[in-house]
């Protein structure tokens, strides 16, 4: 752990795991991440292996946030929404291409509000073009390359991880656009 991001606020919309992993890695370098989950609580909450009924996945990869809970569908959540993007430094999502734009959260909207904002959308096969809209799960993913099924017909000791994508997805952004960033804002000089 350090305090690399300390004083730096990010706003975390993300689920399953390369979002949440990308903002625990911010939250390790000492950034205050707030994590906004729906009001039934972030799917990964019920995920297997469950420890004293809690996921422990859930709880590696948040680790470090603190959540609040928002229902995005209505419009006082948005709002609410809206107002802590205002004070925040980072914003990390990683919905479906379009969806933060149908929510009023996209990058325009919250830039509007907060012109040093940083954006990070996290998605498989990016934001726009011919692909965008694929689920990129890591099972569909591995499968559209033919790596998992060229994996099950070796019978080798290694078989391809289901969060090796994720989580490579996940340091990415984390180590070098928003780190970056970050250093520029601290640093104009060094940019």
């Amino acid at each position: 752990m350090t305090d690399a991001f300390s004083g730096i606020r990010v706003l975390d919309f993300t689920s399953t795991i390369a979002g949440p992993h990308c903002a625990r890695l911010l939250a390790d370098l000492g950034a205050d991440v707030i994590k906004i989950e729906p009001p039934d609580g972030d799917m990964m909450r019920s995920r297997l292996p469950l420890r004293n009924g809690a996921s422990t996945l859930f709880g590696q990869l948040n680790a470090g946030k603190r959540c609040v809970v928002l229902d995005l569908k209505r419009p006082d959540a948005v709002a609410a929404a809206k107002r802590l993007a205002g004070d925040a430094d980072v914003v990390v999502e990683n919905f479906r291409p379009g969806v933060m734009a149908r929510l009023g959260l996209d990058y325009p909207t919250l830039a509007a509000l907060n012109p040093r904002l940083i954006y990070c959308a996290i998605s498989g096969y990016g934001q726009t073009g011919p692909s965008a809209a694929r689920p990129a799960l890591p099972v569909f993913r591995q499968a559209r390359t033919t790596w998992a099924p060229r994996s099950a017909r070796t019978r080798a000791a290694c078989r391809p991880s289901p969060v090796l994508a994720p989580v490579t997805t996940a340091v990415c952004p984390d180590r070098s656009g928003i780190s970056a960033s970050v250093q520029c804002r601290r640093s104009p000089t060094s940019c």
